[in-house]
């Protein structure tokens, strides 16, 4: 092999790597998680349910949990534990700021928090400032579920708090 098939190979490698650790990452997302009913799952690929399966494996053996799983694993302990019901108890009001920026997983996950109990619920965010698309977020929780999840009323705000007016007329421009 020469020294160019290693730098094509290695780089086929770091892409690949990328490719389904974004993969996972989306999955985990959208609230899959492998356990012992792997049958959910049969309309993957076998390759990457085994991916899958490995790569949570490897962190469960080192008791690790990558970023995704803290929203996974808080959703699980709300809804298959029934911890949900206790929270909805403790708590009266729930406060979700940059809600724009929220993800399938973020939302389900407050839902879970609110168990269907909570009513009190304030979003506050700025759709024209979403910037965390990439990581899944989509401001139609905030703009669309929201409302009707939760019959909330939208009150915009007019007025802006945080900025001299300097800073807004230049940002106007």
């Amino acid at each position: 092999e020469s020294v160019n098939d290693f730098i094509d190979s290695e780089k086929r490698q770091d892409f690949l790597l990328g490719y389904y650790l974004t993969w996972i990452n989306e999955q985990k997302q959208k609230l899959h998680y492998i356990n012992s009913e792997m049958q959910h799952y049969l309309d993957w690929k076998q390759e990457r349910l085994i991916l899958f399966k490995t790569y949570n494996e490897y962190l469960f053996n080192q008791n690790f949990i990558d970023f995704a799983d803290i929203l996974v694993l808080a959703w699980k302990v709300l809804t298959e534990f029934g911890r949900g019901e206790l929270y909805a108890k403790l708590y009266k009001y729930v406060l979700v700021d940059e809600a724009q920026d929220l993800s399938f997983a973020q939302y389900e996950l407050i839902r879970a928090l609110c168990n269907g109990n909570i009513k009190n619920i304030l979003m506050v965010g700025d759709p024209r400032q979403a910037i965390h698309g990439y990581a899944g977020a989509n401001s139609m929780y905030f703009l669309e579920n929201f409302k009707t999840d939760y019959n909330a009323v939208s009150r915009p705000i007019r007025h802006n708090y945080r900025s001299s007016k300097a800073v807004i007329n230049l940002a106007n421009k």
